[in-house]
């Protein structure tokens, strides 16, 4: 959802709530029904693929919805280069987005300096995910599963859903 209006209606269309007709009753409505739920959490996966005007409306979403609903930010490290980027540039929106994160950018991976310390780091990433998907999977089989994803948890996921099915 690149556009400001399809990602506002698809956020809507998730919750439930009316996602059709005009755009501002839409976004009313969307804001409206979120601060009745308890403790509403809103993710955003892949923003750095949001347009900047979308980014622009999930920040207005963010500022109006401020301690009533929870927002989640999700991006590749080119989502973080866009943003140190654009805050260089002054780019109206993205300081504000900077902010209010705390000025911090997190990772839920540590950054690695070596190809070996990623390596391991995603293996062993593998191993846990296997061992919460497939408890009872022996030591072969979970090597076999490593192997044949190479750790890459998109692959292993499809694999898991394989052997589960």
């Amino acid at each position: 959802y690149r556009t400001h209006q399809l990602l506002i209606r698809a956020i809507a269309e998730q919750f439930g709530f009316e996602h059709r007709g005009r755009f501002v009753d839409v976004r009313e409505n969307l804001i409206n029904n979120l601060m009745t739920l308890d403790k509403p959490f809103i993710v955003l996966d892949d923003a750095g693929y949001l347009k900047d005007e979308a980014l622009l409306e999930a920040i207005g979403l963010w500022d109006e919805l401020e301690n009533m609903c929870g927002f989640y930010f999700i991006g590749e490290p080119a989502f973080k280069i866009r943003l140190e980027k654009m805050i260089l540039k002054k780019k109206l929106g993205w300081e504000a987005w900077f902010s209010r994160n705390g000025e911090r950018i997190l990772s839920v991976t540590e950054d690695h300096e070596s190809e070996a310390e990623t390596a391991l780091m995603k293996r062993t990433q593998a191993m846990q995910i296997l061992k919460a998907n497939m408890p009872a999977l022996n030591k072969e089989d979970v090597a076999e599963l490593l192997n044949e994803s190479k750790c890459n948890l998109r692959t292993l996921r499809d694999d898991i859903n394989k052997r589960k099915n």
